[in-house]
């Protein structure tokens, strides 16, 4: 998520459609501050005004979050195919050139169900699965000590999320963990580090094909604040092995004192949020 295009692409649709900051603003119950800090990349609107914000402006959520206009895409077969026919109607020959269009596509769709096969097609009904709403991808950490072979592993909790996401019957926390005022949740793990900096590993399963990661950090005191995704530390993130059906990662650089976020965007205002926090042992 860039912040910097979503204030641009505000920007812009205000003044297509002959709108001030403060006629924007008057229309969503907000200061013309509000308006100018987004604009300006500054701040994010909040969740509850991305509707009535899209509606002023005439554009989509989905196009709000990435901060540029959707422009309609076709896969290249079908874009082929129907080119094939337009140039047949224009002939003489219209239904000589109609059938070599369908004999061409039936040639094209047999030789991509040779050369694909069927691990292809159950790995796009597996992406299928992964890009629906309902289902968040997936997060397991893995961190090496310093005794020699000895591997600590982590399966990712999710912590906090904005969607239709229910556990146990209850709607997940729609606000990041950092802006909660409980210390330390149950299922919130805390990484001792052995050296300083450190750094730990961790597995992406369910990742989708429309979606944005971000690893973000905050200092622990940060925690029960009104601090959002916005105020967090990028933290840079090392692909480690992209093969099979999760991609691994290395987090290097990790410091004590500080809560850690590997956090999913997708889809109309998703995501989702795996933590942890990272103390020092004694005597290191």
């Amino acid at each position: 998520m860039d912040i910097q295009k979503i204030g641009g692409l505000i920007a812009r649709t205000r003044k297509e459609q002959g709108l001030t900051q403060r006629e924007l603003a008057e229309r969503l119950h907000i200061s013309d501050r509000a308006v100018s800090k987004w604009e300006r990349g500054l701040n994010l609107p909040e969740v509850s005004l991305f509707e009535p914000l899209c509606q002023a402006l005439g554009i989509t959520v989905a196009e709000l979050l990435r901060g540029e206009r959707e422009t309609a895409t076709i896969p290249a077969l079908e874009q082929a195919v129907d080119e094939a026919v337009t140039l047949a109607g224009a002939q003489e020959q219209k239904k000589k050139r109609y059938r070599r269009a369908a004999l061409v596509l039936l040639a094209l769709l047999a030789a991509a169900g040779v050369l694909i096969g069927r691990p292809a097609w159950e790995e796009r009904q597996r992406q299928k699965l992964y890009d629906r709403d309902e289902h968040w991808p997936k997060v397991a950490f893995s961190y090496q000590t310093s005794v020699p072979s000895v591997t600590y592993k982590v399966d990712g909790t999710l912590m906090s999320a904005y969607g239709p996401f229910e556990s146990d019957g209850s709607l997940f926390h729609t606000d990041p963990l950092i802006s909660r005022s409980v210390s330390y949740p149950p299922y919130l793990f805390e990484l001792e580090l052995d050296t300083v900096p450190g750094h730990i590993r961790f597995c992406v399963e369910g990742a989708k094909r429309e979606m944005e990661m971000k690893v973000l950090r905050w200092p622990e005191r940060m925690k029960g604040t009104d601090a959002g995704f916005e105020e967090g530390e990028p933290v840079a993130v090392c692909p480690w092995n992209l093969g099979g059906h999760g991609h691994e990662y290395m987090i290097e650089g990790l410091e004590p004192g500080y809560l850690y976020s590997v956090v999913f965007f997708w889809g109309d205002g998703y995501y989702a949020e795996y933590s942890f926090l990272t103390g020092e042992r004694a005597g290191y």
